[in-house]
């Protein structure tokens, strides 16, 4: 006896889908999920947009990509390169996450340079701060000895002067 033939197909594929029709964007604890994006430049903007009040105002290039890949070594995370994103956006399993990361923003040099018509004079700051200036901390120059208080016991008469003096 055969199969009734329902017109519909059983099989399952036996690998995982290619080109996802969505993955999920994770950042801190938030999900949210979005369609792949096509380029890198688009997955930035797909971010800010899923994420508009942690991202917004974020640099492109503060933002990374990282998935989590099986390795010799066990789970580890692996970041997507800008040039290797749509290569690896097509072997994603359908609602596979892919992690937002947020590095801090690296200053080499003050753009600010030459600007300072709004400097506040140091002195006022030190006066205003409740914490140590690390100048303070700094020795202070030797003042020179108070006059001294009694008579010095140089010789043997003023020894026993200066003896009935402190003793009365």
């Amino acid at each position: 006896m055969g199969r009734i033939d329902t017109g519909h197909s059983q099989t399952r594929p036996r690998s995982r889908v290619r080109d996802p029709r969505v993955v999920t964007y994770r950042y801190k604890e938030r999900m949210v999920y979005v369609t792949p994006a096509d380029t890198y430049e688009q997955a930035l903007q797909y971010a800010r947009d899923v994420f508009p009040d942690d991202l917004r105002h974020v640099l492109a290039q503060q933002i990374t990509f990282t998935i989590i890949s099986n390795t010799p070594k066990g789970k580890r995370a692996v970041q997507i390169a800008p040039m290797a994103w749509k290569a690896v956006v097509g072997t994603l399993a359908c609602y596979e996450i892919i992690d937002i990361h947020v590095h801090p923003e690296v200053i080499l040099e003050d753009e600010r340079e030459g600007e300072y018509e709004n400097l506040v004079v140091l002195d006022d700051l030190k006066a205003s701060s409740p914490f140590l200036h690390p100048n303070d901390a700094l020795p202070k120059s030797r003042t020179p000895s108070p006059a001294r208080r009694s008579p010095s016991p140089g010789a043997m008469g003023s020894v026993k002067e200066w003896l009935g003096k402190v003793l009365l």
